[in-house]
């Protein structure tokens, strides 16, 4: 038996991993991101300032996994929303499983939390008026164009929070 060099000790795991059984790899992908959601989750409860600082320097890669992976993106198969799927963020089905949970990871400015401050989607809903039906957002290049656009003073007038959207793919995501 003769030794492998790197080239074919690469070429055997390229070559091994092909043939695993591709239903198993599915299944420990789909548990170990749950896991990694699970942990992120509960990190923002226990320490919202450390998770915060975290998304800051990550958020980029939370928010393209929204986007880009199939499971996370809105489906038509989905039922329509309602006040429990808005606390979850979206509404659940078996094809669309994970999108309220790593929907609680994202963090967005507010227009009543002071500049460089975020939220999540649960607390802007807890802060949320029983009166209020919806979940308002607005989309502009940066926060001081947002809070001086008109759109936003019909809000400000009547007392309303407003999600404040300016980074690409926080616009991708306004349907979240």
């Amino acid at each position: 038996m003769r030794a492998l060099g790197p080239e074919g000790i690469t070429g055997l795991l390229t070559w091994l991993t092909s043939q695993q059984d591709s239903a198993l790899i599915a299944r420990i992908s789909d548990v170990l991101t749950r896991r990694l959601i699970r942990f992120l989750d509960e990190q923002s409860r226990l320490d919202p300032a450390k998770y915060n600082k975290w998304f800051e320097e990550h958020q980029t890669f939370v928010k393209e996994g929204v986007v880009t992976d199939e499971r996370y993106v809105y489906c038509s198969f989905c039922e329509p929303p309602t006040l429990s799927s808005v606390l979850s963020t979206i509404p659940r089905s078996p094809d669309c499983s994970r999108k309220g949970d790593i929907g609680k990871l994202l963090r967005y400015e507010s227009s009543v939390l002071e500049s460089g401050k975020v939220t999540s989607l649960d607390e802007y809903v807890a802060r949320m008026p029983p009166a209020q039906k919806g979940i308002y957002f607005l989309v502009a290049p940066n926060r001081t164009v947002a809070t001086n656009s008109p759109y936003y003073e019909a809000f400000k007038n009547k007392g309303v929070e407003v999600r404040l959207l300016w980074r690409a793919f926080g616009v991708t995501l306004r349907r979240i």
